[in-house]
Parts: C-alpha cells; sequence; structure tokens
C-alpha cells in the first residue's frame, strides 16, 4: 500500500468522523517490524507530552507487524489517555 493511498484513507477516515491531523508521521524505508522506528517514537513522545491524543494508521500492519508490539504500544496508548 503506497504512502499515497495510505494517507488518502487516513484522511478519508478523520474527515468522516471529525477529527483533524495535528502531526503526519512516516517512516518510509523502516520495518514496521521494529518498534523504534523514528517518526514512531516521536509519536509516542507527542502523546506522553499530552500533544497528541490518538493516532490513525490505514492499516494495523502500518503500526505493528507483531501481535507483541502492537499490544504494548496500545497500550501505552491507553495509558496516556490516547488512541
Amino acid at each position: 500500500m503506497s504512502p499515497d493511498l495510505q494517507r488518502q484513507q487516513i484522511e478519508g477516515w478523520l474527515k468522516l468522523h471529525g477529527h483533524e491531523i495535528v502531526r503526519r508521521a512516516t517512516d518510509l524505508d523502516q520495518s514496521g517490524g521494529k518498534m523504534d522506528r523514528p517518526e514512531f517514537l516521536a509519536t509516542l513522545e507527542r502523546v506522553k507530552a499530552g500533544q497528541t491524543q490518538g493516532v490513525v494508521v490505514a492499516k494495523l500492519d502500518r503500526f505493528s507487524r507483531t501481535l507483541s508490539g502492537a499490544l504494548s504500544a496500545i497500550e501505552f496508548l491507553t495509558e496516556h489517555g490516547a488512541v
């Protein structure tokens, strides 16, 4: 799934649900199997600082390629009041 198609799907979902993009985070050429992707980590820091209330991805495998990684990140988001 190309970055442009992902962006279109995310923007459509945001519009449909009345949300706005505060910041786009794109880790091009980074494996979704790694949880230490630079933009992903920056997004988690924004969540921790209360600057971002949630994360939207076009497909779950763009968020994480492992169940344990996804669950850990979702738990982090939940603990910091984000979705």
